[in-house]
């Protein structure tokens, strides 16, 4: 029988998925004491997983290299372990903080059912606004041991994204979206001129001293509601 494109795909996953199952479950019963019954990979860094005594997390992968940023962000959870608001790592059965395999560190989580938020309903941005103010409350007096401080300053990032964005121009000239283009131009560059009057300086060095911190990312991808419970947390 001829198999269609799609039909290859999805078995080339199928078997990519047993092969990573094959793998994982005796790693993880070897070296973390973590007993798997279930797995679901959810992207190719990220995993659902039930063990045989019906506790669920999400598996998480990282490359070594972000290691100090790792162990900061333990570190952070660590601190701020009763907020509402967070989902952090929790140690794996053997007491582990991060499980280690060629080159990639493995985190533990606890799973936590919702949906993604939509930004295009009132209601789940009014959710987002209110988780965020109530991390901001959580996140005060945290100070890791090593601190990593923000490579490039945030001005900075945002002006290279707006000149990505202006390299994008010709796209919207192929497609006869000029006019969509200079006003989301003359949007990105006002709010720019808003934001290069901000003291960032002084707000940085005030935010250190007394251990305030941000998530950086609140895409609406970042946070997991339950609607039966009202409960919004970000990930």
């Amino acid at each position: 029988m001829m198999q269609t494109r799609k039909s290859r795909r999805v078995m080339n996953k199928l078997r990519r998925d047993d092969l990573i199952k094959g793998r994982l479950y005796p790693f993880f019963l070897e070296k973390a004491n973590l007993d798997i019954e279930e797995l679901k990979m959810i992207h190719d860094r990220v995993a659902y997983i039930k063990t045989k005594d019906a506790k669920e997390y999400i598996l998480k992968q990282y490359p070594y290299r972000k290691f100090r940023r790792l162990k900061q962000q333990w570190e952070f959870f660590k601190q701020i372990y009763d907020s509402s608001v967070i989902i952090p790592f929790v140690t794996f059965p053997n007491g582990e903080w991060w499980i280690e395999t060629e080159h990639i560190l493995w985190t533990l989580s606890p799973y936590v059912k919702g949906r993604k938020l939509e930004f295009s309903h009132s209601g789940d941005r009014k959710r987002a606004v209110s988780t965020v103010q109530q991390f901001h409350q959580d996140a005060n007096q945290v100070y890791p041991s090593e601190p990593i401080l923000t490579e490039f300053p945030i001005l900075l990032r945002w002006k290279r994204r707006l000149q990505a964005f202006e390299n994008t121009a010709y796209l919207f000239h192929k497609y006869r979206y000029q006019v969509l283009y200079q006003d989301l131009l003359k949007t990105m560059q006002t709010y720019f001129e808003l934001a290069e009057v901000i003291p960032w300086d002084s707000l940085d060095e005030a935010a250190r001293q007394s251990g305030q911190w941000i998530h950086r990312d609140v895409a609406s991808h970042n946070f997991l509601t339950n609607d039966d419970t009202e409960q919004t947390v970000l990930i």
